[in-house]
């Protein structure tokens, strides 16, 4: 049925509106999709910091487990940057390359300390740095640094995390030591113990026996014996009064009988001095004198004036007299 002159205009119209219609869908379909991929862009550029200026940090470590490119790095708890970099070097170590907002630099320091931490008992793991503020911004880097493109970087202690596997075979190691030690102790109760009781209840009997029969003879002897030093301070106190001043007068005619020795000791050594030229040429004198009479007689013994009687003359039965020859000086 082919359509009349009035409905001509109306189709025209309609298909004029189609035609917009499409045109308009396009449009807002390239639209629409540039706009996500600008809000995707903006959203991977904040969530990676681009646009934002950094430093590196790099950690050396033995063991790797757990860490990925792109893992968080936490600073007190709150993300200052994220790993970028993982590289195995030739003696085996592992290099980890850190990028950390340059906002935070001041607070991160060559002592600071970084390890491997978890949210939770199943959260995702990041590396934790320990802070460590600088009382000064760090210097700013010079001109030929920033022409070279260089960057300030820091090199940081790691600490791996634990190795689950060998914290459990230590725990089980710790828990047969445990297990061997309790089943010995056990054995040494069982078998010592009642003796050690045994002892200890015939200590006690004993204890008690010579507390109650020896103490109080002791005791009654102990006090007998101070009875008798309170006796013998009585008698040492009361002798000591009546001898102290016979003690004091013998101490001090002691005393005067000193002095008078002394002196009459340096009076005879005064004496000594005095009368010792003297003496000395008095007994030279004698010694002369002596010597001279000796010679004197010598004269007369040899002068045959003082020679000995003849035997006719001497009596009968008297004994010749003897002359002992005089010694010369």
């Amino acid at each position: 049925m082919d359509p009349g002159p009035e409905s001509q205009p109306l189709q025209r119209r309609l298909r004029r509106s189609l035609h917009v219609l499409r045109f308009g869908e396009g449009w807002l379909f390239l639209g629409s999709g540039s706009l996500l991929l600008l809000m995707l862009l903006v959203g991977v550029g904040r969530e990676q910091h681009w646009g934002e200026r950094s430093f590196r940090v790099h950690l050396r470590t033995l063991r790797a487990d757990g860490l990925r490119p792109g893992m968080v790095v936490k600073l007190s708890g709150l993300p200052v940057g994220r790993i970028t970099e993982l590289n195995l070097q030739s003696d085996a170590t592992v290099a980890i390359e850190l990028r950390i907002d340059e906002r935070y630099r001041r607070l991160i320091g060559p002592k600071s300390l970084a390890y491997q931490n978890q949210d939770g008992l199943v959260g995702d793991g990041y590396i934790a740095l320990t802070p460590q503020p600088l009382a000064s911004q760090p210097l700013a880097s010079t001109g030929s640094e920033r022409r070279a493109g260089s960057e300030p970087e820091l090199t940081l202690a790691y600490q791996p995390s634990l190795d689950l596997r060998q914290v459990l075979l230590d725990l089980a190691e710790t828990r047969i030591e445990l297990s061997r030690t309790l089943r010995h102790t056990s054995q040494i109760a069982g078998r010592d113990l009642p003796l050690a009781l045994g002892d200890l209840r015939q200590t006690l009997r004993q204890t008690n026996r010579v507390a109650s029969q020896d103490v109080p003879l002791l005791l009654g002897d102990f006090r007998q014996t101070l009875d008798r030093v309170g006796q013998l301070s009585g008698t040492l106190n009361r002798e000591t009064a009546s001898t102290a001043p016979r003690l004091r007068q013998t101490l001090s005619e002691a005393d005067r009988t000193g002095v008078e020795a002394r002196q009459a000791t340096a009076q005879a050594q005064l004496l000594m001095r005095d009368s010792g030229p003297v003496l000395i040429r008095t007994l030279q004198e004698i010694h002369e004198l002596t010597a001279t009479t000796n010679r004197l007689l010598d004269l007369l013994v040899g002068s045959k004036l003082l020679g000995p009687e003849s035997p006719s003359q001497a009596p009968a039965g008297a004994p010749a007299p003897s002359r002992a020859p005089l010694s010369r000086p």
